[in-house]
């Protein structure tokens, strides 16, 4: 899901009857149906409806499958999701690298050191990410190369721009913790840069350098055939 995704499913939140109506639900911890939610909350049926048709809608809130049993119709019933939703601007991922470094302390050997698991288990990772992006055909031009990386790269925050044939990553989605570590952490962006470009089957004609910048990400995308 990319910012302005992100942004629009926040917004639905920004209603406080709705608002109220999740707050509720997330802290029944089971679920209820819409005659508990509006007996609950103080809302008319046809307004807690309204707003957990929203909730729905922005996956905040699923709707479960009546079930039978009883007398009369089965009722609807709710409970929040587990979909998570978070914008920051410019786009962070902190919980990529967290999810990077639980994993490599699951494989680290005992004599390798972290950097090195990191950047294997980062640039797994990123192959994997990049494979659900790539099309039934990989683009024959370096042009088309280029752009459907710059799509990917757009969609996780990097903030791409050509510039002389290469592509130069403007934003840094772990900035703040490369100022704690920046050598663990640049390592585990090249590696990730490194994944994409391997899952989207383009390593023959485009790679990922590793060139720290203060001001913008640490790689640069450019092309191996001159």
């Amino acid at each position: 899901m990319g910012l302005a995704e992100d942004v629009d499913a926040l917004g639905a939140l920004a209603e406080p009857q709705r608002l109220r109506v999740y707050e509720h639900l997330a802290g029944l911890g089971q679920p209820s149906s819409l005659t508990e939610i509006s007996e609950a909350l103080a809302m008319g049926r046809t307004l807690a409806a309204f707003h957990l048709g929203k909730l729905v809608e922005a996956g905040f809130v699923e709707a479960l499958a009546p079930v039978p049993g009883g007398r009369g119709r089965p009722s609807q019933r709710y409970r929040v999701s587990r979909h998570e939703v978070s914008a920051s601007v410019p786009a962070r991922h902190y919980e990529l690298v967290a999810e990077v470094l639980l994993l490599a302390a699951e494989e680290q050997g005992a004599a390798e050191p972290l950097t090195r698991t990191a950047s294997r288990v980062a640039r797994r990772h990123g192959a994997a990410v990049a494979a659900t992006h790539r099309p039934a055909r990989v683009p024959r031009t370096a042009r088309a190369r280029t752009a459907m990386v710059s799509s990917l790269l757009d969609d996780l925050g990097y903030a791409p721009r050509v510039d002389a044939g290469q592509l130069l990553l403007r934003n840094c989605p772990f900035d703040r913790l490369r100022q704690t570590n920046c050598q663990l952490v640049c390592s585990i962006n090249h590696a990730l840069a490194e994944g994409y470009l391997d899952g989207l089957g383009v390593t023959a004609s485009l790679t990922a350098t590793l060139r720290p910048s203060e001001a913008s990400c640490c790689v640069v995308v450019s092309s191996t055939l001159g």
